[in-house]
């Protein structure tokens, strides 16, 4: 089960306690026995115990991960990256979301806040980050970046086909605006496109750099996009990756479970 803000508040006993196995959340914790500190999206737990939220009878003996580890298990034990052993799953969506499995385990750190690539800065003094940083990988590449940058695009572009395809009413940008542009032949539309994916790149070509995995998928809204979004990223790390005269490169892919990859991660992470 994966608990987000409008769900933690009405959860209940289920009928046995054997219904739920393993909990994902969206920060960084590994046992439901440990306290839950405050994190930038879910500050409404700050400072307290989650078994003091739930159902402390149902919940108890189970375990709770955070949401993109349990989507990268889910993903590397059952999905994109099955059969390989260093992986890396990247979600982008609301945020930028990762999980990094290094020799078929969840690489958690010292302190289970391990593997939070969207915040590493990819501009130096760039666009303010929640987590209080500047120039952050999500600041450019998530799904929030990329309605942002099509506005502002469009913006200086009266004359875009992006603003015939939300009617005129800017606030109805959304993540697939600037693609349907794209595909239609508006230059404003690839204009949007080609930087997002650059700035998408980047941080994929550092993964690539740290880790090099066997294996990176891409999912969430913005994945969705698949190849139209993957091939000209690949194109871009195969100029600036470290490891480019390697006869051993890291293969760029497609999520394959969607919605599925947290609760399949969560209930492996149980066994």
């Amino acid at each position: 089960m994966i608990l987000q803000k409008p769900f933690i508040w009405q959860l209940r006993p289920p009928a046995h306690n054997d219904d739920i196995s393993s909990v994902g959340l969206a920060r960084r914790v590994r046992s439901i026995k440990r306290p839950v500190i405050s994190n930038f999206q879910i500050t409404w737990i700050s400072k307290t115990s989650l078994r003091r939220k739930c159902c402390v009878n149902a919940l108890a003996s189970r375990s709770i991960w955070n949401d993109a580890n349990c989507a990268a298990y889910g993903e590397a034990k059952a999905g994109a990256g099955a059969g390989v052993k260093d992986f890396i799953a990247i979600t982008l969506g609301t945020g930028v979301g990762s999980g990094i499995i290094v020799d078929g385990h969840i690489l958690n750190g010292a302190n289970f806040a391990a593997g939070e690539m969207g915040h590493m800065v990819i501009v130096v003094d760039g666009e303010q980050c929640n987590c209080g940083r500047r120039g952050c990988w999500e600041r450019y590449a998530s799904a929030t970046a990329l309605i942002a940058q099509t506005k502002d695009e469009m913006r200086h572009a009266q004359d875009s086909m992006m603003w015939e395809l939300v009617d005129n009413n800017i606030d109805a940008v959304n993540g697939r605006t600037a693609f349907d542009a794209m595909r239609k032949g508006d230059v404003a539309g690839k204009r949007v496109v080609d930087r997002y994916i650059y700035y998408v790149a980047c941080g994929i070509i550092n993964a690539i750099n740290i880790f090099q995995p066997e294996i990176i998928c891409v999912g969430g809204g913005i994945g969705h996009e698949k190849e139209t979004l993957l091939e000209p990223l690949r194109q871009h790390v195969r100029r600036e990756r470290y490891s480019m005269y390697s006869s051993k490169q890291t293969r760029i892919c497609s999520a394959e479970l969607g919605n599925d990859a947290g609760v399949i991660g969560a209930a492996l992470l149980d066994h």
